[in-house]
């Protein structure tokens, strides 16, 4: 009688136990399974758009609510095959400015050979992690890494960086692992659509946007400036003797000098400044909240190193420098007159004996 009660016992415990755990089993199955809805919910609910510098931010915003990310990074492959980081979050503009990446390199270009994920469990300990960083630039914590490829249909388009705490132990699970893979297939389709976007807007020489679309979006940041009390300036430059550079070496060495201001340009502003090609051999540089004194540590740094630059065409070294005309935007004025004002400081520029940055 005792070892039937004994057993009736066991049995009752064995059944609550595989009660309890189908209960627990449902719960995370539905936790996940939430999460990734949550997901498609968060990605749908952002305002679509075409533009890479408007739709990007979005994306990276909703992956640091969905994943919680200590910080995260966006490699894009560049025209010459390069990684280099498009945006970022918690992540300094100091170390990522003029950051390049061979996509055989470092743990994200190991992700793009390897066409998968990859996890590095503590990049304090990594020499992939460090080779793509300035020698004096290291991680003052141990962190987690995983580099996930993105790729439309058979071309790579970057890779998505994020880091997380060492004991966060991401990704735990096979749903979470499926969350990564929602994220970069989105990634890659809203990338893809931009890239072919970017291509009608963008000044074919340069990559920078063509002045149709720069006024536009010039007009764009004046809206959001005025609705939210943001501040905004404007860099206007060009080419000093641009004429005498194309009479004296001929236009294909001139095409080669735009090319390269425009590079130099593109490596030492912030990753949220917008670039256009206003027309010739003159650009512009609209930087979001950004006030007088920023836009001038910015326009000084860019002449400085437009300065010391050296252009080698077939037969002989080029040195270029450029003017500038740096503004900040008055909420009483209107476009036209925010361009006017920025022009006439660059011509003033020019009057002062070119090579330097007036405001």
């Amino acid at each position: 009688m005792y070892l039937y009660n004994l057993n009736f016992l066991l049995l009752v415990f064995l059944s609550i136990c595989l009660v309890c755990i189908f209960i627990l089993i449902f719960y995370i199955r539905k936790y996940y399974f939430r999460q990734i809805y949550n997901i498609v919910d968060l990605l749908s609910s952002i305002n679509y758009s075409l533009d890479i510098d408007k739709i990007l931010p979005q994306i990276m915003d909703k992956i640091m609510i969905i994943l919680n990310p200590k910080k995260a990074s966006l490699m894009l492959i560049d025209d010459k095959g390069v990684l280099k980081i498009k945006i970022a979050r918690n992540i300094s503009n100091y170390i990522i400015r003029g950051l390049e990446l061979k996509p055989d390199k470092g743990v994200a270009g190991k992700a793009i050979s390897l066409g998968k994920p990859i996890l590095v469990k503590d990049i304090s300990k990594s020499e992939h992690y460090y080779k793509i960083f300035k020698e004096d630039i290291k991680p003052l914590k141990k962190e987690s890494l995983i580099s996930i490829p993105i790729k439309f249909l058979d071309k790579n388009l970057g890779v998505l960086n994020l880091h997380f705490k060492t004991r966060s132990k991401f990704p735990k699970t096979k749903i979470e692992e499926i969350m990564l893979k929602i994220i970069s297939q989105q990634l890659a389709g809203v990338i893809n659509n931009c890239y072919i976007y970017l291509e009608a807007v963008s000044d074919k020489m340069t990559k920078f946007y063509n002045h149709h679309y720069i006024i536009k979006r010039l007009q764009e940041e004046i809206y959001y400036a005025q609705k939210y009390s943001l501040h905004l300036s404007l860099i206007m430059f060009d080419i000093d003797y641009f004429k005498n550079i194309n009479d004296r070496y001929g236009h294909q060495a001139g095409d080669t000098v735009i090319m390269t201001v425009a590079d130099i340009t593109r490596e030492n502003v912030r990753l949220t400044d917008i670039l256009g090609r206003y027309g010739g051999e003159e650009f512009c540089i609209i930087l979001p909240n950004t006030t007088l004194q920023e836009a001038s540590n910015v326009a000084e740094r860019l002449r400085k190193k437009i300065e010391e630059n050296k252009i080698y065409t077939l037969n002989e070294t080029i040195k270029v420098t450029c003017s500038f005309g740096v503004t900040e935007f008055n909420y009483k004025e209107s476009m036209d007159e925010f361009l006017y004002r920025t022009d006439k400081l660059l011509y003033t520029a020019k009057n002062l004996g070119r090579n330097t940055v007036c405001l």
